[in-house]
């Protein structure tokens, strides 16, 4: 029985994520860069010039989390915004957000079971793209972060994998151990002959 419990994450600790994905993302291209213009750094010249430019624009490019989280409070108020217009919004991958009319209609109150009137009202609807079904939809049982994934299509993919592995090798296994699983090593696995069919000695043939 799966629980009803699920872990919540605030906002601050999604800005926080989000910071911290982004500055070593940043810190693994100023790497790089590093590598790249270490001949023309030792060189010196012009090329050494644009060098330190480059590697002063790729060290200032850290993302901050009140710079974070602005850019993502601004980008859900854009997106209830254009749903309150009525606008379909689509995001590739991730889903579909519509608006859709819901219809007056009689219920009944459980408690009293009188008949009541529900007006009619928008409602919002969402599709998951293909990523979030693969990840959500598809997927058994919620991934496990509790071991510090930072990136967690790594861990479905690797999940995904090794269970596929595991199911491959279970079925092998119990295909193995069934009584009337057939097998040709060994004289005595041979299946007894089918006896022949009773003639009906109605039947001129």
């Amino acid at each position: 029985m799966a629980s009803t419990s699920a872990q919540t994450t605030t906002k601050r600790e999604l800005v926080a994520r989000i910071t911290e994905q982004i500055n070593r993302s940043q810190d693994e291209k100023f790497r790089a860069a590093q590598e790249q213009v270490a001949p023309d750094l030792a060189r010196g010249g012009e090329r050494s010039r644009k060098a330190k430019a480059r590697l002063e624009r790729l060290k200032g490019a850290r993302m901050t989390k009140v710079l974070v989280k602005e850019v993502l409070e601004t980008f859900l108020d854009e997106v209830v915004a254009e749903l309150a217009h009525g606008h379909r919004l689509e995001f590739r991958e991730f889903g579909v957000f519509e608006v859709r009319q819901r219809l007056a209609r009689k219920a009944q109150n459980p408690r009293t079971l009188e008949s009541v009137d529900v007006p009619a009202k928008r409602v919002v609807k969402f599709k998951p793209g293909r990523s979030m079904r693969a990840l959500v939809c598809d997927n058994p049982a919620p991934l496990d972060q509790s071991e510090g994934g930072d990136n967690p299509g790594e861990e479905y993919s690797g999940a995904r994998v090794a269970k596929a592995g595991s199911a491959s090798a279970g079925d092998a296994g119990q295909s193995a151990s069934r009584p009337d699983a057939k097998s040709d090593s060994g004289p005595g696995s041979k299946s007894p002959p089918t006896p022949p069919k009773p003639k009906n000695p109605s039947s001129p043939f």
